[in-house]
């Protein structure tokens, strides 16, 4: 069989892109296709314009201009589009479901309790808006406003990266606190958080901050910030897979093929609760601050000074669990972050960080609350990670 020439023709300097990108070489060796696989070179001003000449069967590529968009009509072979910068159903393309991206953020900050809401996007990109939607429609639906502000994603000269922090400062000023704040994309994330502690707001405890993609790990932030993750190898093997079957002759898709997020990965920017009754705040922060001890309700009670009973009815009715419950949940949830991290520390140091007074307790409540077994969850994470 004559071997197929295909090229990977996106940049990939984040950390999600890289991620499809191992999705896209994990097809190809998994069905021992016969492909010769290139990939362009990552120039200054990344541009498809080389692919008019470029004597091969097919490629998966990354439209980010409406230049790229021309060029892509005119090529004489079939092509993947893998990105959502711009909305074109003509290209046969694989992308996140960036609605369901927004929905799943917003689902996690009204978990958390949090009464006022807000998204933080980029003008005139398609996965910003699609983001904006999910997350906006999810918060009105739970009765509740979401104000936006959307910024062009502009080319800062060297020497104005502060001010562009500017508008997203005094916009943040403008509203009421405790907010919980959606933003498009880790990047932008990483600006709101900056203008927040330039203007003196705690993050998470008067703004909490979700981003997008989980690409805030390349750079380290004051803040370590929550995502919604994506299924960024599945998107490289469903490309791959798509352009195979485009180079045999078959027809595109009339739409979009989407993959739903991973899911959030919570870190410190999202740990606060937007609750209004103080006495369950103060038991909310001790167990934030605490969560790595071996401590239960009876020390809540000590930081509260109420009783077992007012107390847990009151928690009840703002949580929706039990204390106990609670405890358990993120001790279970801080577990399941530490599993997917590189490295491999051991399951009796894990469950000692989380606050298990013995491996065999953590054991029995992680597989009552995540279905997998630590060792399972471990070995399930090195696979998504590649």
């Amino acid at each position: 069989m004559k071997q197929k020439r295909v090229i990977i023709a996106f940049p990939q300097q984040a950390a999600y892109l890289r991620r499809i990108a191992i999705g896209i070489s994990a097809y190809y060796k998994a069905g021992q296709k016969q492909w010769s696989v290139e990939r362009m070179p990552e120039l200054e001003g990344f541009s498809i314009e080389s692919l008019r000449h470029w004597p091969g069967n097919g490629a998966i590529v990354s439209l980010l201009t409406q230049r790229d968009l021309h060029i892509a009509h005119s090529l004489k072979f079939p092509i993947v589009n893998i990105a959502s910068i711009i909305d074109d159903r003509r290209i046969p393309s694989v992308i996140p479901d960036h609605r369901a991206i927004g929905r799943v953020a917003a689902m996690h900050l009204l978990a958390r309790h949090y009464c006022q809401f807000a998204f933080c996007g980029n003008l005139g990109m398609t996965f910003s808006k699609m983001r904006q939607e999910g997350f906006c429609d999810t918060i009105e639906e739970a009765g509740y406003q979401c104000r936006v502000m959307e910024l062009p994603q502009e080319n800062i000269e060297p020497g104005q990266w502060r001010d562009h922090r500017k508008p997203i400062a005094r916009w943040i000023r403008s509203m009421p606190l405790p907010i919980g704040i959606m933003a498009c994309n880790d990047d932008r994330a990483n600006i709101l958080l900056e203008a927040c502690l330039e203007v003196g707001l705690r993050v998470p405890e008067d703004v909490a901050i979700i981003g997008a993609d989980n690409d805030s790990v390349v750079f380290p932030t004051a803040v370590s910030l929550s995502t919604v993750a994506r299924q960024d190898r599945e998107i490289g093997f469903k490309a791959a897979e798509l352009l195979d079957r485009l180079i045999s002759g078959m027809s595109p898709p009339a739409a979009p093929i989407l993959l739903p997020p991973e899911g959030v990965v919570q870190r410190r920017s999202t740990e606060s609760y937007g609750v209004a009754d103080t006495n369950v705040q103060i038991a909310l922060a001790y167990m934030s601050e605490h969560l790595g001890e071996p401590f239960g309700v009876e020390r809540l009670l000590g930081e509260t000074g109420l009783s077992r009973r007012p107390f847990e009815l009151r928690f009840g009715r703002v949580v929706g669990q039990t204390p106990h419950e609670f405890i358990i949940t993120q001790r279970v949830e801080r577990a399941r972050q530490m599993l997917a991290e590189p490295g491999r520390q051991n399951f009796t140091a894990i469950a000692a960080a989380c606050g298990f007074t013995n491996l065999r307790h953590f054991r029995t409540a992680f597989q009552r609350l995540a279905g997998l077994s630590p060792a399972a969850y471990r070995h399930k994470q090195v696979e998504v990670r590649g």
